[in-house]
């Protein structure tokens, strides 16, 4: 039997960059919105854990894997002057394409859910679909 779970919105802040890009080259930040999350599964998980899922992003650095040593540098020098900050690395650069992968592997990570789909928006207007199930990201 497949369950299916639903929320309407869920909304984190995270900061990003895209170098060489002219304007997006700069870290900035964005509010981003998860519209019509639909997760399936094949038993019980609570609502809680998606909206967990959503918490874990909030208020992150999401950072190219390809630049994690120039990060832990910059990490450990804020440390010495007890100033946090909290990193999520991406595959690949920091668009909104792939911070919809790495949500989907969130999602998917959680035991039961087999299925997921959702819009992302990167401020107000761009955004992209997703829908992916567990053998589309690498998971068997």
């Amino acid at each position: 039997m497949v369950n299916v779970l639903k929320i309407r919105t869920l909304v984190f802040d995270s900061a990003h960059y895209i170098k060489g890009h002219p304007k997006c080259g700069s870290v900035h930040g964005h509010t981003y919105t998860v519209e019509n999350l639909r997760v399936e599964t094949t038993k019980f998980v609570d609502f809680e854990k998606l909206k967990i899922v959503i918490e874990e992003i909030d208020h992150l650095l999401l950072v190219p894997r390809e630049d994690d040593v120039v990060w832990e540098r910059v990490c450990g020098i804020l440390a010495d002057y007890n100033i946090g900050l909290k990193i999520l690395y991406i595959d690949g650069p920091t668009i909104v394409e792939n911070i919809k992968k790495e949500l989907c592997k969130l999602f998917l990570g959680l035991p039961g859910v087999q299925k997921v789909s959702f819009d992302l928006y990167e401020g107000l207007n761009s955004g992209v679909a997703v829908s992916e199930r567990v053998r589309d990201i690498g998971r068997s």
